[in-house]
Formats: C-alpha cells, sequence, structure tokens
C-alpha cells in the first residue's frame, strides 16, 4: 500500500488486499480502490482505472499524481500510466512506459519532470528472483511526452530515489536477483548522466530514504542475501547517512536491541532531525536522532497484524496505517521517553562527565595533602 499526502490529508492507493490470493499466502490481490484522509474523516475516491501494486507513484507539483508501471492482478508487468487529478477526482491513461517494468523508483526533478528507472521486467516476487533494469527516461507531465536518458551503471529494483538540494538524484540500494545492493549512483538532470558514489555500508533493499538537512538518512528495507531456500539476515534498521556535500556514507548506531527477521521498518520524518520508526519483531515505536545519532522509545504504537506505513502529514503528524486500521502519531506529544542505544550524544556526555570527575578527585587530594613539620 502506498501512501501520499496532500493539503493536510494524505491519499491511499495502489494497494493489496489483505486476504491470501494463494494458499502459501505469498501476496494478495491488488486492489483499484482509493481512499481519501482529510479532516479526521475518510472518503471514497475515483478507484483506479485498473488494481496495480510495485508502481512507480509520485506527487506532481500541481498536486497530481502520477502512477507508472508495476504489476497487475494476473502478475504480469505492465507499461500502463496513470495520471490522478485529485481536485476533479479524475484518472487519464497517459503515454505507455517505453517498457514494462515493476518495482522501479519515480522522482520529480525540480523542473517538474519525473525521472523513472530501474524495476524489473517479470514479476519481482517470481523465483528465481528476477534482475535489476538499469534503463531510465523522463517524463515530462506539461507535455505527456518521454525520452530515454542513458542508463545507470548498475541494474536495480526497489531502490530508492532521493532529490538532493542541487537538483541531482541519490539511487541507492535495491534489488538484483534476490541479493541487496550497496552501489549508489547520482543522476545530475543538466548533463543527464550517471555518478558512481562512495558504496553504503551495509546492502539493503526495498529501504526507505529521507533527505534531511545536509544528509539523506536510509533505514529500514530488506539486508537478506538469498541462497536458494535460504537466507542470511544482515541488520537492517541501523541508519545509514549519505553527506550530500561530501558524497560519503557514515554508519549510524544501531538501536540497542536484536530483531528478528523478517528486518522490515516503517519510517516517516516527524520534525527537525528526528525519525520515527516502527520496527516488526518485537513491535516497537522508536525516534532517531540523526544529528545526535541517538535513538530512544516512544509512546507504544498499537499492535498491526500486516506491514504498517507511516507518512507525515502537513500538519507535523504521522498517518499510521496496517490493513484497516488507521492512528494519527503527534510527535509533540511523545517526548523521549527512555534510551535504547548509545549515540554519538551519549558518549560525548559521558566523557565529559568522567573527566570533570577526575579533575575533581584530583583537585580533592591536592588540597587534602599538607607538608609535614620538620
Amino acid at each position: 500500500m502506498v501512501v501520499g499526502f496532500r493539503d493536510g490529508g494524505a491519499l491511499v492507493l495502489a494497494g493489496q488486499s489483505a486476504v491470501p490470493r494463494t494458499a502459501t499466502g505469498v501476496h494478495g490481490v491488488p486492489l483499484p480502490t482509493v481512499e481519501e484522509f482529510a479532516g479526521g474523516t475518510w472518503s471514497l475516491r475515483a478507484p483506479e482505472p485498473e488494481a496495480l501494486y510495485d508502481s512507480g507513484i509520485v506527487i506532481l507539483p500541481n498536486q497530481d499524481v502520477l502512477v507508472v508501471g508495476g504489476v497487475d492482478s494476473q502478475d504480469r508487468t505492465v507499461q500502463k500510466v496513470f495520471l490522478y487529478d485529485p481536485t476533479a477526482d479524475r484518472w487519464t491513461r497517459m503515454p505507455d512506459l517505453p517498457a514494462a517494468r515493476a518495482g522501479l523508483f519515480a522522482v520529480v526533478l525540480k523542473d517538474g519532470t519525473v525521472l523513472v528507472g530501474g524495476g524489473a521486467s517479470g514479476w519481482p516476487n517470481d523465483f528465481p528472483p528476477p534482475s535489476g533494469l538499469s534503463s531510465a527516461w523522463i517524463f515530462d507531465p506539461a507535455t505527456a511526452a518521454w525520452r530515454s536518458i542513458s542508463s545507470m551503471h548498475t541494474g536495480r529494483l526497489f531502490a530508492s530515489a532521493t532529490l538532493l538540494p542541487d537538483g541531482t538524484v541519490l539511487i541507492a540500494g535495491g534489488d538484483d536477483r534476490g541479493s541487496p545492493l550497496a552501489s549508489a549512483e547520482v543522476f545530475d538532470p543538466t548533463t543527464s548522466s550517471w555518478t558512481v558514489v562512495a558504496s553504503m555500508p551495509q546492502a539493503r533493499g526495498q529501504q526507505l530514504a529521507t533527505l534531511m538537512g545536509g544528509n539523506v538518512v536510509v533505514m529500514g528495507g530488506s539486508a537478506f542475501n538469498t541462497f536458494g531456500g535460504g537466507f542470511v539476515a544482515n541488520p537492517s534498521l541501523d541508519a545509514e547517512i549519505f553527506d550530500v556535500r561530501s558524497r560519503s556514507w557514515s554508519l549510524g548506531s544501531p538501536p540497542g536491541f536484536n530483531l528478528n527477521v523478517p528486518a522490515f521498518a516503517a519510517v516517516a520524518p516527524v520534525a527537525a532531525q528526528r525519525i520515527l520508526v516502527l520496527a516488526p519483531a518485537p513491535q516497537v515505536a522508536l525516534a532517531y536522532d540523526v544529528g545526535a545519532d541517538y535513538w530512544s522509545s516512544v509512546t507504544p504504537a498499537p499492535h498491526w497484524e500486516a506491514g504498517p506505513t507511516l507518512t507525515p502529514m502537513a500538519n507535523g503528524k504521522v498517518l499510521f496505517l496496517t490493513e484497516k486500521s488507521a492512528w494519527l502519531f503527534d510527535p509533540n506529544g511523545n517526548a523521549r521517553s527512555s534510551d535504547t542505544g548509545l549515540g554519538t550524544e551519549t558518549v560525548v556526555l559521558a566523557v565529559i562527565a568522567g573527566v570533570l570527575l577526575l579533575l575533581i578527585g584530583l583537585q580533592r587530594v591536592f588540597r587534602g595533602w599538607r607538608p609535614v613539620p620538620g
């Protein structure tokens, strides 16, 4: 399920039913239903022309929603592109993608055009897993036209795409043939070229990336390497931080407890330098302070059964969705309640306190020493 937000509300679309489609419960049936959350109430909107999932979805500068590619109810990857006008509550079929794709990324550039790339030509959940693709295009909503650009250096699906302050785009991680990727590259729209940058400390796919100040914070997703029917699990909740200026990565502190697999997380920014995280096993709600590299627990989240989503709202609150249930999280009413790990801030304060105690102790020793009268 993908959640977009506009004018203080939220739009829910491109989801799947919670009812398993197969006996093994591998995946659910895609739903064309669209719902809007505004003013504290839910309302049905015009349904999608076709039920799709694993699409690329972006909100355009005029608040229209673009849905690109994806997988249909028959597990077929499609080229279809739809535009949703939330004011008129109307869907419009747009020119098809040059090729069928699912698990692709899409991001709006500063000039209002949309960068689309990566993904797979087949069902992403197939076995053996499909290869990630490196092809990319630019879509211009003003002219409703596609144009090809140079391909990425690495093929990838379920990668994160983040628009940087200088107008370039960071593409990080993703998946290729069932194994997560650590590689990253930057697209420059002024030259339509790709530049390889430093790799992430940890490989991961299906992660969420958040631009906070001069950093891109990557968190959550899957850090599994598949080997036949088995896997090797790596930590995937640790924050990986990309410094926009130096184009280098650093690894943030872990949350301070062990996570059981599958290691996915729902992530949303709340206030400056602070990110809300829902971890699945054990089910906990945490806050991560990017600047201080500090983890803390917050008011426990309601219990959830399916994969949750978190979406920041224009009023500063966060919408938490899971299956048919919804809650609002108010970060202003949830101060730090207890530490879950030692961040940089904690370590520095502890060192300073230790030095002060040592100096005080030495001062007392010297004050208490007196020469023996002779």
